[in-house]
């Protein structure tokens, strides 16, 4: 439910639909990469064994994808999204081996 609408790759200026805005994409990336190193991450040591991105691209008023609704931009780099990625997979790592 993270937003960020990006004038010229958005279905419609006036209507957003979102739980949580962020007005440009550095500050959506880094709002994404803070819920995943705070909620998702340390929840795998409560028995978190998946997560799942449901919305990889904008669709009409939903502004929460990863993709734009033209599929043009991505709002989060390569880097960010392989270090939450190493982060999980540690973190699922470490739960096994105290299994």
């Amino acid at each position: 439910g993270y937003s960020c609408k990006i004038a010229d790759h958005s279905f419609n200026l006036k209507k957003t639909y979102g739980y949580r805005t962020f007005d440009d994409l550095a500050s959506f990336e880094e709002g994404l990469c803070r819920l995943y190193r705070d909620e998702v991450v340390p929840a795998v040591k409560s028995g978190l064994c998946a997560a799942v991105l449901t919305q990889v691209s904008d669709v009409e008023d939903e502004v929460n994808g990863l993709l734009t609704y033209d599929r043009c931009v991505c709002k989060v780099g390569e880097g960010a999204m392989r270090a939450v990625a190493e982060e999980l997979q540690t973190a699922f790592s470490q739960s096994l081996e105290k299994a």
